[in-house]
């Protein structure tokens, strides 16, 4: 085992076998989580601790006698992972609920305060939003300032009686209604009318 310098930092470098070198990133990182206090960084932490001199101690020569908790502990961790997204496509009844959104955007996906992006025929993105009372818009996803389709990610809001959306871009507002930017009326959003699947017209 040799010391190395990279980056003006010392490393620990050797001719391990994969299964080697990934136990001794186990070690690390269980004893990072055990030894470090809460929110500390990684780099602060090891000044603390003693620096690699230290760690070379702890983790590769046993000295505290430990590295088999922390071992045994990554294992139980590993053992208990279950991938959410993997359980979701093996679920017919889970997976139906993203087919439905993808294929028909409709009011029980929309929650309200957070808006939703819905492809048109053109091939233009419309951003859906469900107010308080349960009414849906529609109005362009394109924020006409910046050129961005981020309009569905804006922040809903209420501006002088009128339902807003906030652009995440530069924070412009856009009356939900007809797609006017309250900021600058000179741009506008274009505003849909929402239909059938979605229920009335967000203007009637």
């Amino acid at each position: 085992m040799e010391k190395h310098g990279l980056g003006g930092e010392d490393i620990v470098v050797g001719k391990p076998v994969v299964g080697k070198l990934f136990r001794l990133v186990d070690r690390f990182l269980m004893y990072y989580l055990r030894a470090g206090e809460r929110l500390e960084r990684t780099a602060p932490w090891f000044e603390r601790i003693g620096g690699l001199d230290h760690l070379i101690s702890v983790l590769i020569d046993d000295s505290l006698g430990i590295c088999a908790e922390p071992e045994a502990q990554k294992d139980r961790h590993a053992a208990a992972y279950r991938d959410a997204w993997q359980a979701v496509l093996a679920d017919p009844q889970a997976l139906s609920r993203f087919e439905q959104q993808l294929a028909k955007p409709s009011p029980e996906f929309l929650e309200p305060g957070h808006g939703r992006a819905a492809v048109l025929p053109d091939g233009s993105e419309a951003a859906l939003f469900k107010g308080g009372a349960g009414r849906v818009y529609a109005v362009g996803s394109r924020d006409p300032f910046s050129g961005a389709d981020v309009i569905a990610h804006g922040i809903l809001g209420i501006r002088e009686g009128r339902p807003v959306v906030a652009s995440p871009m530069h924070k412009q507002e856009f009356d939900l209604r007809t797609g006017r930017c309250l900021d600058d009326p000179s741009f506008t959003s274009p505003a849909h009318e929402v239909r059938s699947v979605l229920g009335p017209a967000a203007g009637a």
